[in-house]
């Protein structure tokens, strides 16, 4: 269909607007507006013929109706920063120690309402898609709100997903046109503090425990430490320990909680999500965190220590299940809420992180044995509730006092006609009595170091005996 007829002319009586911006919102055109014209003009039918201006499809993002509301996310593709600084103005009361920081606080904005996407599904933000396939979701166990297409043809592929940083370094480069692939990072994290208004400033008291942490790790991490510290090197470094507990202190020393204006050292980052950083078991984990809160590296907080708004929310997942902005009840509920550590100043006081490893070499440490009886066996219940908050009301059962009783029965009767024991003559003699293997060695790793406590003897090699 041609607008156009054959003649000279054409007759523009029936057109009687004349499109034009109605208003321009800091450098960029929002909206249409009409102007009367005259309407008798005449124009020449050929002005536009060899021009190249063909009848284009209409522009779904010019087409909204007259003055439309434009979301964040087009507006920052246009390169609108000041109108978007504007919209971003509410998240700027608060003031964090580093970027790092800040990035942890952005992901856990709602990107739903910072980029003011429509409701799930929409519209691909980059590329063209088949159909409105994306989403915006909070995946369990995490405050992290992801961007994730389903249905794009471009280079992205199908079923990625964002994080609000990565989010931000395609839909920049649109206005940053000089960089072919994502605007780098450092560059948009840049852009999210400037335009949201988020301070940066570390406290003197988190600039202390951030520097602690730091000379630990050096010591930790010192190719001298089996000479220098010989009981931290046997607990962190003998297991291999060392590497996995810098990068805790690392993540936790990096997540950062509001109590009340005062700025906290915490996290409740469940076992398995620690586990994936890690890459390393949820059992391996789990030990580490509890040998950390023994040694005073960590605080593990009881109830009474969690702020009240964090409490109440990780008592909620016990039940609930976050998802996609909504709580939905799980089928079965947990038994455990997530633990909650805070690093404190304490860590200054190395000696008494060497202390404590000392002590656990003395009572018999062991990897397997560790755990919230063999503490209370050896260092009391208030200890063990310390290092096991959760399991206080968690009596020592019957079957292990009776299996305890046992091993300490067998061991003293071997001593008092031989003068000693033999340590797999006595696992294997406990094992025949209660034809177990496997519980017999955990229970037996448990009692070790209350065996050689209450009876008075020491572990030495067989070649000593010899």
């Amino acid at each position: 269909m041609s607008y156009f007829n054959d003649s000279s002319q054409c007759d523009w009586e029936n057109f009687l607007l004349l499109i034009k911006p109605q208003k321009t919102v800091h450098g960029c055109s929002l909206g249409l507006a009409a102007e009367e014209i005259n309407y008798n003009n005449k124009l020449p039918a050929n002005l536009f013929q060899g021009s190249g201006i063909n009848n284009l499809p209409i522009n779904s993002d010019r087409s909204q109706g007259i003055a439309t509301h434009v979301p964040t996310y087009k507006l920052i593709k246009q390169g609108c920063f000041e109108e978007v600084k504007e919209r971003w103005k509410k998240y700027s009361n608060i003031t964090l120690p580093d970027k790092v920081s800040a990035v942890t606080y952005f992901k856990t904005i709602p990107m739903a309402d910072l980029l003011e996407t429509s409701a799930n599904p929409f519209r691909n933000l980059f590329e063209k898609d088949v159909k409105p396939s994306c989403s915006i979701w909070n995946p369990t166990d995490t405050h992290t709100w992801l961007y994730t297409q389903q249905n794009a043809i471009g280079k992205n592929g199908n079923k990625r997903s964002y994080n609000i940083i990565q989010v931000m370094q395609k839909l920049l480069r649109q206005p940053y046109g000089k960089y072919d692939n994502e605007v780098p990072y450092d560059m948009t994290v840049q852009f999210l503090i400037e335009h949201t208004g988020i301070k940066i400033n570390v406290s003197k008291e988190i600039e202390i425990i951030r520097n602690q942490v730091d000379f630990f790790k050096e010591a930790l991490l010192s190719d001298t430490l089996v000479h220098t510290d010989p009981e931290v090197y046997q607990i962190f470094c003998k297991y291999k320990y060392s590497l996995y507990i810098s990068a805790i202190l690392d993540i936790i020393k990096m997540n950062l909680y509001d109590d009340g204006g005062t700025i906290r050292c915490l996290t409740h980052m469940s076992i398995e999500n620690f586990s994936i950083r890690l890459q390393c078991s949820k059992h391996k984990v789990s030990k580490l965190l509890k040998l950390m809160a023994f040694t005073n590296i960590l605080l593990k907080l009881n109830e009474e220590q969690i702020p009240e708004k964090l409490l109440t929310n990780i008592k909620r997942t016990q039940t609930h299940n976050y998802q996609n902005g909504t709580w939905k009840e799980r089928k079965t509920a947990r038994k455990y809420r997530s633990n909650v550590y805070e690093l404190t100043n304490g860590m200054e006081d190395v000696l008494l992180i060497k202390g404590k490893c000392a002590e656990l070499i003395s009572k018999g440490f062991t990897q397997k044995g560790f755990s919230k009886e063999w503490v209370e066996r050896l260092f009391g219940k208030a200890e063990a509730d310390r290092v096991f908050p959760q399991d206080k009301d968690r009596a020592i059962s019957e079957v292990s006092n009776t299996i305890t009783e046992d091993i300490h029965k067998v061991a003293l009767g071997h001593i008092q006609t031989k003068g000693y024991v033999i340590v797999n003559e006595l696992k294997t003699e406990i094992q025949l009595l209660w034809n177990s293997k496997g519980f017999v060695e955990y229970k037996y790793q448990q009692e070790i170091g209350e065996m050689l406590e209450a009876c008075d003897i020491k572990k030495v090699g067989i070649r000593i005996i010899v």
